[in-house]
């Protein structure tokens, strides 16, 4: 018998961040290779309530649900898009800055959150505060039960994505991956369903605060979500 509490249970998440010089991220060993790891960490993040709406669209009745865009279903794919509503984007911020209709400028226009100590982040959260920089994933897999990849469909997602040398420098403080029905940059609407490379568009689908980690040009950023559905 389906019980009362079985409706309310959601999806849950860890991330890894890690930052480093050079490099790139193995989704398959889990390791930087050809790079020197700087500083690291792994934190539980929160799913926020539009993840219930998110999920919803993923699993809608449709001819190209669970396909990719030769209508074939294949698993652990490098690019892995689906022609559907799912995950798209990971997305870094600042935390709200002085003047949040100026971009960040360590001199003139910082973060007002406390870099060691920001907010705790809530599950009502829709969007960032001040979205610095959103990417597509590197690479993703399913997990097995193990937490091995396979070579299958399975309820544990991995999602990786690295921010290079010259993308999202400043102190990040927030983080959020987003995602709906894709479209081009020029028709990526906030507030909507429609997602694209344009900040603050999509639906979130989890939310995290950190305490502040400064990126520059001379580093990386990694950032590894592994998900239980």
């Amino acid at each position: 018998m389906i019980q009362k509490d079985d409706y309310n249970k959601k999806p849950t998440g860890t991330l890894k961040m890690i930052m480093h010089k050079g490099g790139t991220y193995n989704i398959e060993t889990g390791k930087i290779e050809n790079g020197k790891i700087i500083t690291q960490k792994e934190i539980k993040n929160i799913i926020v309530t539009l993840a219930s709406n998110f999920l919803a669209m993923r699993m809608a009745p449709g001819s190209k649900a669970g396909q990719t865009s030769s209508g074939t279903y294949i698993p652990g794919i490098t690019d892995g898009e689906y022609n559907s509503s799912g995950l798209k984007y990971l997305a870094v911020g600042t935390g709200p800055l002085t003047d949040n209709t100026k971009p960040y400028n360590k001199d003139t226009n910082r973060p007002k959150w406390d870099l060691l100590n920001p907010p705790t982040e809530t599950v009502t959260q829709t969007h960032l505060n001040n979205e610095v920089f959103r990417k597509k994933f590197t690479d993703w897999k399913f997990l097995d039960t193990a937490g091995n990849l396979s070579s299958i469909a399975t309820n544990v997602l991995l999602l990786s994505t690295t921010f290079l040398e010259n993308e999202a420098n400043a102190p990040l403080m927030e983080l959020g991956l987003f995602g709906g029905t894709n479209v081009n940059s020029s028709n990526g609407e906030p507030g909507n369903n429609n997602v694209s490379d344009t900040k603050d568009t999509g639906l979130m689908f989890n939310y995290k605060t950190f305490a502040a980690w400064t990126k520059d040009a001379s580093s990386r950023i990694t950032i590894i979500y592994k998900i239980t559905f």
